[in-house]
């Protein structure tokens, strides 16, 4: 797709999937208003060099560099000549949060159109200090040439003649990716060698000075009250320590961290009242029996209750998803500074627009008041604790007068963070007698999406006072609700949830990950059912040309023979399993085969292998694609096999790494990925591959040992009591 016009409909169209599942009167869901003028994107600096600004963040997803390759090549300017600045409310425009790999549609398209703004401005200026009509003029490497003259004009030279002020000329036909020379090729990051040395600054390691270090209090149930508080200990440990006591709110301030630590220790508080969280073993018909806020039909085709008539066989399933950690290896940390001239704040929250508008709002101080600087955390995948960690020392610095870092400690991260949300798609299908889908019906119980900021509750803000909906959260767990092959009749409805026992957020893949695992695993029950071999029975419900090319690259790249899904492979318990989606059935297409080992002495499953094909479009940067997609086959393998958040009858209990385990270095599979070429319009690769790999383990599993796990994750008691069922039936 290499002309203007295609890519700006596939951008419109992907932005128009988004906006149907927003709440009326919904703020911030959809992308605000684009700057018009140029200054608004860039500065051009009088050495010729240009330093382009973005509200999008890079999370360690190389989305920084990718964009100064499409700037580059739009620019035709050398890739060191550019320069980003990114996440810095003062100084980038509002593009939204960094979510649902759209930097390179949404951003990557402001920027090029900027780019070719200054591009063509410059040839202007070339034209008259040269003498040389536009048309006769080559823009190469930072230079404009007059061709058979001799003349040349650098971008020094011309920056140096006025400051460039028009507005952005969206209009301009921009590059096709087939005349790109720069984005295309794989760019080393300048972030990794530092990141491998030990030399990077994550938020974790930002210092400024007259910094005071600081710790909160948190309740330790959602909603609870503060009854009463004992500091006398901490008072005594040492003059320079300061309690923080504003109404439910309760915290330390020290100059030095593990004097603030020590003080938050000896700390005893009382509280009452929140939100009880359910039995160990209830967890889900908690969430299934909780009132709706809302039920709605996300999709109807065709008559379902003919389609029951019709099949010659039919089936029931459910699908369950747990509570999960983001689980970022380096606990959240912020700091904020609070002076009578307004705030500023260091973040690694993915949405520091958001963070803006949601403080100014808070403490009625205008927009321009409240400076966010964005600083790369260790570890996101969506709305984890960085938030609400600089909500914490905001708080503390508003009392004290100083600048104050808050460092969460690990169980900070496993109990008070934000978990991705439990889920439950209940499916119902049923095949006909050419090996068809007759009918398809699903209902989940979904998070409601937010309708305001924020988009969830910041524990220290309410425990000051400052008004807080606890029951706003945030998931958008209807991403791929719809599976991804032509079906019909096909009825899909979802009763949304706004009341849960622990604050939840998007999680990486939201929504996508939980309902892939639902939907690729009822297609292989249904093809079982139909007596049709997987693959070959998605390929029969696949009309989408690419997602066919990729689903049967895949197949090729893992040697997939007809019927080996069944195949006890070697001398242990050995299957394979395949899954496939396109991603929000709108952007990437994505497909995995799953070589994995059951050991049925101890039920644990080890994934082996891994084979991924991959299309994304135009590839930016194929070297960061491969980076990404290996990361989140790794991610969600853990999350499919390890991860999920555990309490008892008062609390939770998966405080650490060794009641919450993720995988380690050792439960890496071997991953073999497949990227597919193209001139397509890109796509973002930060989520996509995660999608398919819960599903495809899932039916690798099955096919290994002939159980049919429904829930994640895949825990060797799970196995155990699946194969216990199975053998007493």
């Amino acid at each position: 797709m290499s002309s203007r016009r295609d890519f700006l409909q596939a951008t419109a169209g992907f932005f128009v999937y988004f906006s149907i599942l927003a709440p009326a009167g919904a703020k911030h869901l959809a992308p605000p208003p684009v700057p018009t003028a140029l200054t608004a994107w860039l500065v051009l600096k009088p050495d010729g060099s240009v330093e382009f600004k973005t509200g999008k963040v890079d999370l360690g997803t190389g989305t920084v560099t990718a964009l100064r390759q499409l700037i580059a090549d739009e620019l035709d300017a050398p890739l060191e000549s550019v320069s980003m600045v990114s996440g810095i409310t003062d100084q980038t425009p509002d593009q939204g949060p960094t979510w649902g790999s759209t930097t390179i549609s949404q951003a990557g398209l402001d920027l090029r159109y900027a780019a070719a703004t200054l591009r063509q401005a410059l040839a202007e200026r070339a034209s008259i200090v040269l003498a040389v009509p536009v048309a006769d003029l080559v823009v190469r490497q930072g230079k404009v040439f007059a061709p058979g003259t001799g003349k040349v004009a650098t971008f020094a030279e011309l920056a140096a003649t006025s400051a460039i002020d028009l507005p952005v000329d969206r209009k301009l036909a921009l590059k096709p990716v087939t005349a790109m020379q720069i984005a295309g090729t794989s760019v080393q990051r300048p972030d990794i060698a530092r990141k491998v040395a030990g030399r990077f600054q994550f938020i974790q390691d930002v210092q400024v000075p007259g910094m005071l270090h600081g710790r909160v209090v948190h309740p330790p149930r959602l909603g609870a009250q503060l009854v009463s508080v004992d500091d006398s200990a901490a008072r005594q440990l040492d003059p320079s320590v300061r309690i923080v006591r504003d109404k439910d709110l309760v915290g330390v301030v020290a100059p030095d961290e593990w004097l603030a630590v020590k003080a938050y220790g000896l700390i005893k508080t009382e509280w009452s009242g929140g939100k009880h969280l359910p039995a160990p073993d209830q967890v889900f018909n908690t969430l299934r029996a909780t009132a709706p806020a809302r039920v709605t039909q996300v999709l109807a085709k065709g008559d379902v209750a003919a389609g029951r008539q019709r099949a010659a066989s039919s089936s029931k399933a459910t699908y369950h998803f747990p509570y999960q950690s983001h689980g970022s290896i380096g606990p959240s940390c912020g700091l904020a500074d609070v002076t009578a001239e307004g705030v500023t704040l260091w973040s690694a929250g993915q949405a520091p627009h958001w963070l803006r508008d949601t403080v100014a709002a808070a403490l009625s101080l205008p927009q321009e008041k409240v400076r966010v600087i964005y600083v790369e955390g260790s570890g996101c995948y969506g709305r984890n604790g960085h938030e609400d960690a600089v909500a914490d020392a905001l708080m503390l610095s508003r009392v004290v007068g100083k600048p104050v870092r808050v460092q969460w400690m690990r169980h900070d991260e496993h109990t008070v963070a934000p978990r991705g949300p439990a889920h439950i798609v209940d499916i119902e299908g049923g095949v006909d007698d050419k090996g068809r889908i007759a009918f398809f019906k699903a209902e989940t119980w979904a998070v409601q999406l937010p309708a305001r900021l924020p988009p969830v509750a910041m524990p220290a803000l309410k425990a000051v006072g400052i008004e807080q909906d606890e029951n706003l959260f945030a998931g958008n767990t209807l991403g791929n609700f719809a599976p991804s092959y032509a079906i019909e009749p096909i009825e899909l409805s979802a009763n949304h949830i706004n009341d849960m026992p622990v604050r939840v957020s998007w999680i990486r893949g939201p929504g996508r990950v939980q309902n892939v695992f639902a939907n690729e695993s009822f297609m292989d029950e249904l093809a079982g059912m139909a007596g049709v071999e997987p693959a070959q029975f998605r390929l029969r419900h696949l009309t989408d040309a690419r997602g066919r090319a990729v689903l049967e690259r895949v197949l090729k790249l893992a040697r997939w023979e007809p019927g080996e899904s069944g195949k006890v492979q070697g001398g242990g318990r050995r299957g394979r399993g395949l899954a496939y989606c396109k991603y929000s059935n709108a952007t990437v297409y994505v497909a995995m085969v799953a070589d994995v080992a059951v050991d049925e002495a101890s039920g644990t499953v080890k994934l082996e292998r891994a084979f991924i094909t991959h299309d994304c479009g135009f590839m930016v940067n194929p070297d960061g694609v491969l980076n990404q997609v290996q990361g989140q086959i790794t991610q969600t393998a853990s999350r499919a096999l390890l991860e999920e958040v555990r309490w008892d009858a008062g609390a939770e209990t998966s405080v650490d790494w060794n009641s919450y385990p993720i995988f380690r270095h050792l439960d890496i599979p071997e991953i073999v990925v497949d990227l597919v070429p193209s001139a397509e319009t890109p796509w973002g690769v930060g989520e996509p591959a995660t999608a398919v790999v819960p599903a495809a383990i899932a039916n690798a599993i099955h096919a290994a040992s002939g159980i049919r796990l429904r829930e994640a994750p895949f825990t060797p008691q799970r196995v155990m009591a699946a194969l216990k069922q199975k053998n007493q039936s």
